[in-house]
């Protein structure tokens, strides 16, 4: 078990703060966690003053949490939920089939979701040629 947490972490914690928010997704996702943080305002998430109800805001909630101690929202605080739920993903995987099918199975399983994250965090971030 031991082995595939660090993998995980391995895998994910590095690039954290490392790329900047690019796409309009999650600046939002940061923008409404600021917006947690300066207001206060758990329940009534905001974006340029008109509330937002598109979707839950748990993920900008996550975002504000790991921003307190700190008490403004970064780059790596707001791709820290996402490797935290990476790795627990593994961790899950690495459970159900050591408890289903034994140690070792358990063990591949767990490498499925670590490649994917590999080829994620290698191939997933990068330029799209443009389309004009």
């Amino acid at each position: 078990m031991r082995v595939t947490r660090l993998g995980a972490a391995l895998l994910v914690v590095p690039p954290i703060g490392q790329r900047v928010i690019a796409t309009s997704d999650e600046a939002r996702f940061a923008l409404l966690a600021r917006d947690v943080l300066e207001r206060g305002a758990w329940f009534d998430v905001q974006v340029r003053g008109k509330q937002y109800r598109n979707k839950p805001p748990l993920y900008p909630w996550s975002i504000a949490v790991l921003s307190l101690p700190g008490g403004r929202v970064t780059e790596a605080r707001a791709h820290a939920p996402v490797a935290l739920t990476a790795i627990g993903a593994v961790l899950v995987t690495f459970l159900l089939g050591d408890r289903l099918f034994g140690l070792r199975a358990g063990f591949w399983a767990a490498l499925i979701p670590m490649c994917g994250m590999l080829s994620a965090i290698r191939h997933g971030h990068g330029k799209l040629p443009s389309a004009n």
